[in-house]
């Protein structure tokens, strides 16, 4: 029985291989096909990278640790313009961290471009992938796709859920209309201007599409589920019976599984796991500051039942890398209590559950990472995020403290600069950004144990690990910034 489904599988792929020759995107090696519906059903961590979309954030939108620019008296708009290039790409560094550098040399780039007053964004980012990525005008060409939003897409893995394929080759892109409509306006104008790549399937009323709180993977048995994040279920719930996702009731279990059954029919019909479904009907337990699914779960392929890495806290002792605040015990506990549920409830689906340790806000996880299977040598590979270390040694400052110290520096003096715009004060910004650009290029050689521990788990697994320089600016993380 098993060598006739075998067969079956291999002639459908056959025939998938011979539609998609033509498209813009490599067949995938390993998918599930649904004949009725003519789709590949491809879990996340199978898919080749064949592309990533980013966002681009708004000249003049408030930046990351930055002041806002604004154009002193007597200053040229040459030298205006060169001083908001630079900040500009500071701040996709921070936000972005090396990410262009570290992708696969064939994943084409999906750009949203936001309206702006000046229409800079574009040229700069240009200018930002050749001289610090090392494009070339032929790389641009072949890997950059721009298309208009009216918003910051920053945070575009939460835009919406990546299911597969359908018989025309396109990527097909799950969307609720009870989504955030600007991501949702963002999405739909990349789709309009890539038809030939990418198509839409609606998901059902009062369901959501946000990417980070779900995620299609293969189970041990080889089929395709949908896990879905308890806050997609909270917020269906509160859409649809007007329960407040913050109220202290426990949630009734008819209302669970008609959750359950939305999001399966969203998506073509393939099981639903709701991670972890404990915390629906237990609210003492866990913390909302874990809210998304790739805050707490890796789903990965083994050759036989599948691997969950999961967070745990092994230290009572936790600090905050970017405020210096030490978590407090009660905080530690209630995000152990989700991190545990989650083991527990994957075990049980046949899962072998691994445990990676980290010591910062629940925010920069190891779980945030992007995993593809390299196109070029058929392995998974992880994208794991390496912060600044923070821990000092001999009384002298860390490295994340450095990194401070030259974002403080810059600040000062562009303050300095508004205050005073003469050549000195000029000249004062343009060394501090150089020494802020030779403090990030030192920080991605400077090893992270921290890091170097995380990424030697997946690796001892089997997985490549590629360390992808992060860098703590607020919520959110690798995962939450790519969408593919």
């Amino acid at each position: 029985m098993f060598k006739k489904l075998s067969l079956i599988l291999l002639f459908c792929l056959y025939i998938i291989k011979n539609n998609y020759s033509g498209t813009l995107w490599q067949t995938y090696p390993y998918g599930y096909y649904l004949p009725d519906e003519k789709v590949l059903i491809v879990p996340e961590a199978e898919r080749y990278l064949d592309f990533v979309i980013i966002g681009l954030w708004p000249i003049g939108q408030k930046y990351v640790f930055l002041p806002e620019i604004v154009k002193p008296k007597n200053v040229s708009e040459k030298d205006m313009i060169e001083i908001k290039k630079l900040i500009y790409w500071i701040n996709f560094e921070f936000t972005h961290g090396n990410i262009l550098r570290k992708l696969p040399s064939y994943t084409k780039i999906f750009v949203a471009l936001p309206k702006s007053v000046s229409n800079l964004e574009k040229k700069f980012f240009l200018e930002y992938l050749k001289i610090k990525c090392a494009f070339t005008d032929n790389d641009i060409k072949q890997r950059i796709y721009f298309f208009n939003t009216n918003t910051n897409l920053h945070w575009a893995q939460d835009t919406s859920e990546i299911i597969g394929m359908d018989e025309k080759g396109r990527m097909i892109i799950g969307m609720a209309k009870d989504d955030f409509s600007k991501y949702l306006s963002a999405i739909e104008a990349m789709i309009k201007k890539y038809n030939s790549f990418f198509t839409i399937k609606w998901f059902e009323d009062n369901t959501s599409a946000e990417g980070g709180d779900e995620e299609i993977v293969m189970m041990p048995d080889g089929r395709p589920a949908l896990l879905v994040g308890r806050h997609r279920i909270m917020r269906y719930i509160e859409l649809q019976y007007n329960i407040p996702e913050d109220s202290k009731e426990p949630y009734k279990q008819w209302m669970v599984e008609e959750a359950r059954t939305a999001f399966s029919n969203s998506v073509y019909g393939i099981p639903v796991h709701i991670i972890p479904e404990k915390l629906l009907y237990d609210k003492t337990l866990g913390t909302n500051e874990i809210f998304h699914l790739d805050m707490y779960l890796v789903v990965l392929p083994d050759k036989h039942k599948g691997r969950a890495f999961i967070p745990v806290y092994d230290k009572p002792e936790i600090m905050d890398i970017l405020s210096r605040e030490m978590l407090s015990k009660e905080f530690i506990l209630k995000c152990n209590e989700k991190y545990n549920a989650v083991a527990d409830q994957m075990k049980e689906l046949g899962f072998e559950v691994i445990r990676i340790p980290f010591y910062d806000h629940p925010v920069r996880n190891p779980a945030n990472v992007a995993k593809f299977r390299n196109r070029e040598t058929g392995k998974i590979t992880i994208l794991l995020g390496k912060y600044p270390y923070h821990l000092s040694e001999n009384n002298e400052l860390s490295p994340q403290q450095k990194l401070q110290n030259s974002l403080y520096y810059l600040e000062d003096n562009l303050i300095a600069w508004k205050q005073k715009p003469d050549k000195q004060t000029y000249i004062n910004i343009f060394n501090a950004i150089n020494n802020l650009f030779y403090m990030l290029e030192q920080e991605e050689k400077i090893p992270n144990p921290i890091a170097e521990h995380q990424a030697n788990i997946y690796r001892k697994y089997g997985y490549d690990v590629v360390l992808i320089q992060q860098y703590a600016w607020g919520s959110g993380g690798l995962h939450c910034s790519l969408l593919y």
